[in-house]
């Protein structure tokens, strides 16, 4: 038995890479005279160009990798979310910096929280005939991006339906 806690073809999620396959452990050394480590070598699936590397010895790296969530974890996600409070802050840079937070941390409970709250605000700006800030824009690109990637495999619809999936389960126009 391996001490890794993942094997290589994995699907997991790392960070904000989003899904990607472990295709490797390889000793690395990434620096002269540092000595050589196990690395988890991940492909982002969003773009087979990219390489990943993973010190296997480094636990605060390590953490940020996560295997993909069931289709129950999903929407006990979805329906914990439905349930919390996420409220707008309406001072933009604590607003930005609160929310790149959430998307480094990449729990997913938060990211859809973030979604639903930023959902909500656009909804309202367009009843006013406003639009969403371009920086909230970006972040909730961004979170999508993560989210469609990971719902749209385990749930097995396309990425373009997630959002939609998302909101009638939030119960958002």
């Amino acid at each position: 038995m391996t001490r890794n806690k993942y094997e290589i073809g994995d699907l997991v999620v790392y960070g904000t890479n989003g899904l990607c396959t472990i295709e490797g452990v390889e000793m690395m050394s990434f620096g002269a005279g540092l000595p050589e480590n196990p690395y988890y070598v991940l492909r982002p699936d969003s773009n087979s160009e990219s390489t990943v590397y993973v010190p296997i010895n480094n636990e605060k790296l390590v953490g940020k990798l996560r295997k993909l969530l069931t289709e129950d974890e999903i929407n006990e996600a979805i329906a914990y979310c439905k349930d919390t409070e996420f409220v707008w802050d309406n001072d933009r840079r604590y607003r930005n910096e609160r929310f790149r937070q959430i998307l480094a941390g990449g729990v997913h409970r938060d990211v859809l929280c973030m979604i639903r709250c930023i959902y909500e605000r656009k909804h309202a700006l367009a009843i006013d005939g406003k639009k969403l800030p371009t920086t909230d824009n970006n972040i909730l690109k961004q979170a999508e991006k993560l989210v469609n990637e990971e719902f749209s495999y385990v749930l097995k619809i396309t990425p373009n339906e997630v959002g939609e999936y998302i909101k009638s389960r939030l119960e958002i126009d």
